[in-house]
């Protein structure tokens, strides 16, 4: 099979290379072209010998690089060795065929090799066509994987708002909201690095990732700490560990493209990270979760007796922490996901539908029974006063100088309406049509209390008015 490159006019054929050199202050970045073997390597070293001495940062771009033997896998390892204590040194673009030298001899260990192609990609081709190196398929798999995570995680929160009728301010609406948002920042990130006119994209991208995890494992450490009664009490303990973090880490996150502190972007557009972020975002992220997790197990050996929601919740978050870790490794060893990033967040998308789906539903169904069981105590209510209410009629058949009927329909399951009627003597009939204030169960006990008392003050004879009073000072 013929392989084509987007080559330089002035590349030739057999083993001469041709060698460009840039120089951006004290970066050096080399260009070869065409084959690097046992006699092109010592021009390679040689230009190498002239410049880096005064290197901060040495790029092998090997876009271009059709064949690279072990000679020049030596000038590379000897690159290696010089700037070592001094600078840095990576490797980009690799052509699958070269990449598959350096896979063979571990040199793949040895250096830092970019995983994204730049704009100006001058990589092994196929047919006059750009061909997709295995490292491309992948990238491209772990962002269609982590938008379908971003929609899910869109679908529950919309679910816990229509379908489980939380409010958006309720703690795992906003948990959901929050991790929809880390999503998207990470697309943007992962789309825009190794393109270096979006470098202020990448930037955006990680830094809002960085902000909003922070905020997404403060949220879900207070969350689970409250479910479980175990938050601080004090109001500058809950200053320090949840309100000061997300403000100090917005700072420096906001700053970052100027003092470096978490990550940089080089002029390839590729994000690397820096001393705090190692040192300060990483252990902290870990602790909030890990408290978190802490905080599960214990519930769950104690246990609650009679506490049957809090339990379930320990037990969902104990998944949960151990979801994001096993997750994570997946993610390294079957789609090769640079594991020196800590892009996490398919992790915790992925966690965090188990731990919301789990938590809303057994929410939803512990309502539903409560739910039952008042409607069923409301039905019985309905019988009792339709019992209470006269509903036999005609209700005076020997008396056919009159006739009544009477029905009601209560507003609600049980309200607190009443109709009465009955003979005080042989020439009296007593009628009575009365609205208490208010519906449901304390409205109707009230309804039949009253009922029962008027019964019986009107049979002990008086004016309706007599009666009336009698009976108001009894009630009130």
């Amino acid at each position: 099979m013929a392989l084509f490159g987007k080559k330089n006019k002035e590349t030739n054929s057999g083993s001469e290379l041709k060698i460009t050199v840039k120089n951006e202050g004290n970066v050096y970045t080399f260009l070869p072209e065409g084959r690097l073997d046992t006699l092109t390597s010592p021009s390679l070293e040689a230009k190498l010998n002239e410049v880096v001495g005064g290197a901060e940062k040495l790029i092998f771009d090997l876009g271009g690089l059709l064949y690279i033997s072990s000679a020049g896998l030596r000038v590379l390892l000897g690159a290696v060795q010089q700037m070592e204590g001094k600078g840095e040194m990576i490797v980009r673009n690799l052509s699958p065929e070269v990449r598959d030298v350096f896979d063979l001899t571990g040199f793949s260990r040895l250096f830092t090799i970019e995983i994204r192609y730049s704009p100006e990609d001058r990589g092994v081709c196929l047919h006059g066509e750009k061909s997709m190196t295995n490292q491309e398929i992948i990238n491209g798999l772990y962002r269609e994987l982590l938008f379908i995570a971003v929609i899910l995680i869109g679908i529950l929160f919309i679910n816990n708002i229509v379908l489980y009728k939380q409010k958006l301010k309720d703690r795992i609406s906003v948990m959901l909201l929050t991790a929809v948002a880390l999503g998207c920042f990470e697309i943007l990130w992962s789309f825009c690095e190794g393109h270096p006119e979006w470098k202020a994209l990448t930037y955006i991208g990680a830094c809002g990732y960085m902000i909003l995890f922070v905020i997404f494992t403060v949220l879900l450490n207070r969350y689970i700490l409250f479910r479980f009664d175990r938050l601080p009490k004090s109001r500058w303990l809950t200053i320090l560990f949840y309100i000061a973090p997300p403000v100090i880490f917005s700072i420096l996150c906001i700053t970052t493209p100027w003092t470096h502190w978490f990550v940089r972007v080089d002029e390839a557009g590729v994000l690397y990270e820096e001393v705090l972020f190692d040192a300060l975002f990483t252990p902290l992220m870990i602790l909030y979760v890990l408290i978190a997790v802490i905080s599960a197990v214990r519930c769950a050996i104690k246990g609650r007796r009679g506490d049957h929601a809090t339990t379930r919740i320990a037990y969902n978050m104990i998944v949960f922490g151990v979801l994001i870790p096993a997750i994570y490794i997946m993610e390294i060893l079957l789609l090769d996901v640079d594991s020196k990033y800590l892009a996490l967040n398919f992790a915790v998308s992925i966690a965090m539908v188990y731990l919301t789906t789990n938590v809303s539903t057994h929410t939803l169904l512990e309502t539903r029974a409560k739910v039952e069981a008042t409607e069923a105590d409301l039905r019985i209510g309905t019988e009792i006063q339709a019992s209470m209410l006269p509903s036999i009629f005609p209700p005076f058949p020997d008396r056919p100088e009159f006739d009544i009927h009477a029905s009601m329909d209560p507003a609600k399951e049980v309200g607190g309406d009443f109709y009465d009627f009955f003979m005080i003597d042989e020439d009296h009939l007593a009628l009575v049509i009365a609205d208490v204030s208010g519906k449901g169960i304390p409205a109707a006990l009230f309804m039949m209390s009253t009922k029962i008392i008027i019964n019986d003050h009107a049979t002990m004879g008086g004016s309706p008015a007599e009666i009336l009073d009698r009976v108001n000072k009894l009630v009130c």
